[in-house]
This record gives structure tokens, C-alpha cells and sequence, in this order.
């Protein structure tokens, strides 16, 4: 693949540093950045931390969705786990259900050898039991956090409790928000992991019931440059991403490159 020139890098990370600098009300959704699974320290490089804030500072700008709370503390007898790939190690993980406040998405991050891949992302997924007569309405609201679509067939909306990315820790990897180099961008892979996050490019969710030949036909579609909001990172060391739909589907939380 052909390096990704300045202009292009300026445009991918233009809005992120916009919105990373930007002051004002909190955002309808909110995006909880969770580095304690980064065990292998992959955010301990200096400015990632940052440039991954702005990342997700810009789809909180874009996301006015409304998500139910999860709490089993408002429930009686019902449990739930999460359940995903370890972002440092790639192990399938079970981990006790959390609080999921309304409004908020829980994104776990870190670092490992994925070979030529810069990164992989997705949502998570979860396990339940209940009991009684909420049970039902307990398994409901996991899987959509008040998103009626999601129950439709096909999906027409997705409703995530969160979702993991790992970034690939044996690479030189450029964290600035406004300056290209040859190292591999950060900024335009997060973009690009944190929408696999939201079921972007992922079979079976909403996402996929509004692509019609290879394009997205959703009725809140914006129009943009395919040169600016690339399907695909790029690195100067022919590193690269995968492309954007995988063809092996979804499998259970499954990251996609």
C-alpha cells in the first residue's frame, strides 16, 4: 500500500484535534477508556493516552443515542458477566458484571503482538441468568440497552454494554493529533477500531442490514471522502490493517481488524 501523505493524515486527525480541544456540555454518549487490562503497557508510551482521549472525544460529538443502565443492584436475582477478548493477551475473558452508568460505553484497551495487523477491535459481549418474572426484561435490556431496533430482524440498532480494542505493541507508532511520520498512525487506527466497537463493518449487526452492495445505506448517512476517512490504516513499515467487513462474520465478540 502507498504511504498516506500529509494531507490525508491532516484530514483523518483534523477532527479529533478539534473536538480534543473544544470546551463545553458533556456529549449524549459517553466513551470510559479502561486501562487495566493493559497489562502489557502499551499506554505507558508517551501522548497514547491522549491521542486515544481524542478519538474518543470526536464519536462522543456524534453519538446522541440514549442507553439504559445496567445494574444488578435495581434488579433481584439477576446476574450478567462480561465476556471478551483480553486486549493484552487475546484470551477469550469472563470477567462479574459492573455498573454500566445510562449513557455510557466501557472500552477496554492495551497492546500486543498482532504480526502485520496495527490493531483489532469489537464490541463485547456477555452471559446472563436470571430468575422469575424479570428475567426476561433483565436478558432484554443486555441485549439492547433500550434500543428497540435491536429486536427487529434484521437489526435496526445496536445497544452495547462496550467493547475492547488491541493495538499492535511491536510497532513504532506516531500518537500526535496534527503531525505525519514514519511511524505508524495511531490516530487513524483508533478511528477505525473504535467504529468496529460500535458494529461498524461487523455481519449481524445493525450496521450490516443497511449495506447494499458494498455501500451503507443507513438513513443517517453522512457523505464522506474515501481518501480522508480511509477503510484502511496504513504504515510506512507495510504494516497494515485488514479490511473494514470480515467475511468470517461475527464470532462472539470477536475483534475485527
Amino acid at each position: 500500500m502507498k504511504r498516506m501523505s500529509g494531507k490525508h493524515f491532516r484530514g483523518v486527525v483534523a477532527a479529533c484535534a478539534c473536538h480534543a480541544a473544544a470546551t463545553g456540555g458533556l456529549s449524549a454518549v459517553q466513551i470510559e477508556i479502561d486501562y487495566s487490562l493493559d497489562t502489557n503497557g502499551f499506554f505507558d508510551q508517551p501522548g497514547s493516552r491522549e491521542a486515544l482521549r481524542a478519538v474518543c472525544d470526536y464519536f462522543e460529538t456524534i453519538l446522541t443515542d440514549n442507553l439504559a443502565r445496567i445494574d444488578t443492584a435495581e434488579w433481584t436475582g439477576e446476574t450478567w458477566e462480561r465476556r471478551f477478548f483480553h486486549p493484552s493477551t487475546g484470551e477469550e475473558t469472563l470477567l462479574p458484571g459492573i455498573v454500566v452508568p445510562e449513557d455510557t460505553i466501557i472500552l477496554y484497551v492495551g497492546g500486543r503482538n498482532l504480526g502485520t495487523t496495527l490493531g483489532v477491535g469489537g464490541p463485547g459481549g456477555y452471559r446472563a441468568g436470571g430468575s422469575g418474572g424479570d428475567a426476561q426484561a433483565w436478558f432484554d435490556l443486555l441485549r439492547s440497552r433500550g434500543q428497540m431496533g435491536a429486536f427487529l430482524t434484521p437489526p435496526t440498532d445496536i445497544g452495547l454494554w462496550g467493547g475492547t480494542i488491541s493495538f499492535n505493541n511491536t510497532v513504532s507508532w506516531n500518537f500526535s493529533l496534527t503531525t505525519p511520520s514514519g511511524a505508524a498512525g495511531f490516530v487513524s487506527t483508533a478511528l477505525h477500531e473504535m467504529g468496529h466497537v460500535l458494529g461498524i463493518g461487523i455481519a449481524g449487526t445493525s450496521w450490516s442490514t443497511y449495506v447494499t452492495a458494498g455501500g451503507f445505506t443507513g438513513p443517517a448517512r453522512w457523505r464522506v471522502s474515501v481518501e480522508t476517512c480511509r477503510c484502511k490504516a496504513e504504515a510506512v513499515t507495510g504494516r497494515t490493517t485488514k479490511g473494514c467487513v470480515s467475511s468470517a462474520g461475527w464470532d462472539t465478540s470477536r475483534p475485527t481488524p
